[in-house]
Parts: structure tokens; C-alpha cells; sequence
């Protein structure tokens, strides 16, 4: 209830003053509020921390899209009005960059490995049956029982040269070792490339740095890319230089019949020992 008394001296009641405290309180929270979003140093941590993740979120993005072909987002903006922080961006994109190269023959191998267990092992099964079926039969079955199964140890033995066959065309095996190596070979390059950044970082944090000296990590660092690029295209080689063998071979192997000549098309056909009557 209202203050009577309160009211009939024009003093404001208690309900009164708790909600005029409670809009003063409000107040006050939404001009905090609006204090802190207008402030340039709360604004500065959420920019840094974008311009800090904005490779690794092109990185996915192009992983995504791009499935497993390896693909360059391009070079992060770089401030050179901070000299010091547009090199640790640049690192940072480096590193995420050679990761991402390893992260993708690192998925190759797995896929190449599966496929290579999977078609060598049906061939030594397929092979072992194929070897066994004839002594199986010769056990089981009686003499016409053996002239009708004998074609099925041909066929399991082919189709044992079939799985051989296709882990060979497609590179399977070949290509699970080719990532690996490749794999091996750039995660060692990463770890000295990492190391070197160490000993960079701490001369870095010694203080301002010169020209010439940033000349100098920035030649480093494109060395470093270069090598990169440079392992992951003679690997690609490999691959090309191995596909096109396969193709050539496959291309001997494979030949057409020969066709028929049109003069011997519809000629009568002659028994041995007899010869064609002249006109």
C-alpha cells in the first residue's frame, strides 16, 4: 500500500523510490555498456585477434571447398608500419600453410594405405584359393565333379591378377609410400624452419630491428616456401612420371584385334588338300 502520509506531504512513496532507483540503475549499465563498445582500446583486441585467425579460417575455408588439392588462400595483410608483428604474421601463415601441405599427403597415405590393404590382401586370398581349389576338389568329389570345378581355379586365379592389376594402375602402393616420404620430408622441414623462427624471436624481442635485417628474414622465409613448393612438385612428378609409364604399358598390353580383310569376306572356305577352282 501507499504512504498516505508520504503522499499528503508530496514526498514519493517507497514503490515509487525502488523504481526510480531501478531505471537509475539501468541507466547506468546501458551507458557502461556503451562506453566500453565506444572505447578504442576494447575495440583493438577483437581487430587483433581476426587479423591473428584469419589464415587459419581461409585455411579451412579453402580445405573445405577444395577437398583435398592443396591450395594457397595468398599472403595475409601485412602492417610493415610494424615491422616486428608483420614478420610473426607472416610466420604464423608459413607455418599454417606447410601444415596444411602435411595434413593433406598425411590424408592421401591413409586413403592409399586402406586401398593397398584391401586389393593386396583379396590378391593373396584369391591366389591362395585358386592354389588350393584343385586339391580341394580332388578330396570332395568324384571324377566328373573334377572336369565341371577345374575352370574355377583359372578364374579365382584371375581374378587375383585383377586385383594386382588395378592396385597397379591406380598407384596404391606406389602412392602410400610417395606420401609418406613426402609427409616425413616436410614435417623435418617445418621442425628446422620452426627452430630457426626460435633464435629469430629472440633477437626480435631484443628491440627495434633495421632494414637490412628484415630484408634478410623476409629472403629466409620465401627460401623456406620455395623449398616447400619445390618438394610438393617433384612429387607430383613422380606421380606423373609413374601414371604415364602405367598408361604405356597398359597401351601394349592391350591391343586390338586385327580386322578382317574385305577381299576375304564372303570367299568360300576351302578344305586342306583342296585347291580354289580358276574361273
Amino acid at each position: 500500500m501507499r504512504d498516505e502520509s508520504a503522499e499528503a506531504r508530496g514526498e514519493p512513496s517507497g514503490d515509487e523510490v525502488i523504481i526510480e532507483e531501478g531505471r537509475r540503475n539501468t541507466s547506468q549499465v546501458e551507458r557502461e555498456s556503451a562506453a566500453r563498445r565506444a572505447d578504442p582500446k576494447d575495440r583493438a583486441e577483437p581487430k587483433e585477434r581476426d587479423a591473428d585467425t584469419e589464415t587459419i579460417r581461409s585455411s579451412a575455408l579453402a580445405a573445405f571447398f577444395h577437398g583435398n588439392d592443396t591450395w594457397s588462400p595468398g599472403l595475409p595483410e601485412l602492417d610493415w608500419n610494424e615491422p616486428i608483428h608483420a614478420l610473426r604474421t607472416l610466420q604464423r601463415y608459413l607455418v599454417s600453410q606447410t601444415q596444411g601441405d602435411i595434413e593433406y599427403y598425411l590424408r592421401r597415405k591413409r586413403t592409399a594405405k586402406r586401398w593397398t590393404y584391401f586389393f593386396r590382401g583379396m590378391a593373396v586370398l584369391l591366389g591362395s584359393a585358386a592354389t588350393l581349389t584343385p586339391a580341394i576338389i580332388g578330396l570332395l568329389s568324384n571324377v566328373e565333379d573334377i572336369a565341371r570345378w577345374a575352370p574355377l581355379s583359372t578364374i579365382l586365379a584371375a581374378l587375383a591378377a585383377a586385383m594386382l592389376g588395378i592396385d597397379r594402375f591406380f598407384g596404391f602402393s606406389s602412392g602410400w609410400m610417395r606420401f609418406v616420404w613426402t609427409a616425413i620430408d616436410l614435417e623435418n622441414r617445418l621442425d628446422d624452419f620452426e627452430m630457426d623462427w626460435a633464435a629469430i624471436e629472440y633477437e626480435l624481442s631484443r628491440g627495434p630491428i633495421d632494414q637490412d635485417t628484415i630484408l634478410k628474414h623476409l629472403q629466409w622465409m620465401k627460401a623456406f616456401r620455395h623449398a616447400i613448393d619445390g618438394r610438393i612438385k617433384r612429387e607430383t612428378g613422380q606421380w606423373i612420371k609413374e601414371f604415364r609409364g602405367r598408361v604405356e604399358e597398359e597401351n601394349r598390353t592391350i591391343r586390338p584385334l586385327p580386322s578382317t580383310p574385305l577381299s576375304t569376306q564372303g570367299a568360300p572356305a576351302t578344305v586342306a588338300g583342296e585347291t580354289t577352282p580358276k574361273g
